[in-house]
């Protein structure tokens, strides 16, 4: 899991990495209805700006894939953010 980690920060572009993590994420906490983790937290763990993640997360809430509030963050279609992070088996 490190190993690929280091990997995405080194090769993956912001919006697949944001998807990687939040995707990761929601594998962990499985049964939580909205993830409780701010954009500034989302920045320091995929090495981006708070600026480029607030772009991003808005991408994703246009095309559905998640919803986001104050410190909250709600995936409503994982298999899609899956898909855009390219960790769909």
């Amino acid at each position: 899991m490190a190993l690929r980690f280091g990997a995405d920060m080194l090769t993956l572009p912001p919006t697949q990495r944001v998807a990687a993590r939040l995707s990761d994420i929601a594998e962990v906490t499985g049964k939580l209805d909205a993830l409780p983790l701010s954009q500034q937290a989302l920045g320091e763990m995929t090495g981006l700006t708070r600026k480029t993640i607030n772009a991003v997360l808005h991408r994703l809430q246009a095309d559905k894939v998640l919803l986001c509030d104050y410190r909250r963050i709600e995936i409503r279609d994982v298999d899609r953010l899956r898909d855009i992070a390219r960790l769909s088996v």
